[in-house]
């Protein structure tokens, strides 16, 4: 993880060589064709809001990008699908972010889903953007639209399962927290 590359000087290099080789490889099956990557561009660790509720977290607009631009220099056509994954109970993450590793974690037994959303349109986002060679507007439009697709969806799943969770627990004489 690109948040603990500087965590410790003496490993710096050598972390930095496995992302290169991770990288270069991600490239090699894009090109490949018929490879499914999935990235969690917010490094996958969702929190709540102020007011408790559960949201995914804002993505990295360099992670994005970098995405895109390994998509888009494949051999092969790339399609790039915004992606919902609601598991925060089942581990959830301390409510801020910790950076030093050893945090405790709980293990709870829950529901989890998981939605597709349709494929982006790439073109048409790139079209939206007023200065189409600007690479920093290009990588903030197309993260801004990957974000709203895949929270939809997010909200989906959370009206499904929390909905389903009280309806189960009730029915089994459960009180949810």
């Amino acid at each position: 993880s690109k948040k603990y590359i500087d965590e410790d000087p003496s490993t710096k290099s050598a972390k930095m060589k496995q992302n290169r080789a991770t990288l270069s490889r991600m490239q090699k099956m894009l090109s490949a064709g018929g490879t499914l990557l999935w990235i969690a561009p917010s490094g996958g660790r969702d929190r709540p809001n102020d007011d408790g509720k559960w949201l995914p977290a804002d993505f990295d607009e360099t992670t994005v990008a970098l995405m895109y631009r390994l998509g888009s220099s494949a051999k092969s056509k790339t399609h790039f699908y915004p992606f919902a994954m609601w598991s925060w109970k089942i581990m959830p993450p301390p409510p801020k972010v910790v950076v030093e590793l050893g945090e405790e974690r709980v293990i709870n037994h829950s529901g989890v889903g998981v939605s597709l959303a349709a494929p982006l349109d790439i073109g048409s986002i790139i079209e939206g953007v007023e200065d189409a060679d600007d690479k920093a507007a290009v990588a903030k439009a197309i993260t801004e639209k990957t974000w709203d697709e895949m929270n939809k969806e997010y909200l989906k799943l959370d009206d499904a399962i929390v909905a389903n969770d009280a309806a189960t627990a009730s029915w089994q004489g459960f009180v949810l927290p």
